[in-house]
């Protein structure tokens, strides 16, 4: 039996991050979106995201608080199929 090491599918990531500070508090604003697509860019599916944190201590902070919202949504496979856009 032989193994293919070629994909079928790409997954891309793009995305972009806004910190601000209003009244003492820092904020981060993660835009981003998934793509899935073939080898020959037909998109499977697509998902866009829009992510805010707050910290008072720095940006950083703000940050990975928006991160770790995140993160808590993929806890199985399926929710991992839903964040990047595959409907039931």
């Amino acid at each position: 039996m032989t193994e293919s090491n070629q994909s079928d599918a790409i997954i891309e990531l793009n995305g972009k991050v806004k910190n601000s500070k209003h009244f003492s508090t820092y904020n981060s604003r993660i835009d981003f979106n998934f793509r899935v697509k073939s080898n020959q860019g037909n998109i499977y599916s697509k998902k866009d995201y829009s992510l805010n944190g707050a910290s008072i201590t720095s940006n950083q902070a703000a940050y990975e608080n928006a991160v770790n919202k995140f993160l808590t949504l993929a806890k199985t496979r399926e929710d991992i199929y839903l964040i990047l856009g595959f409907e039931e």
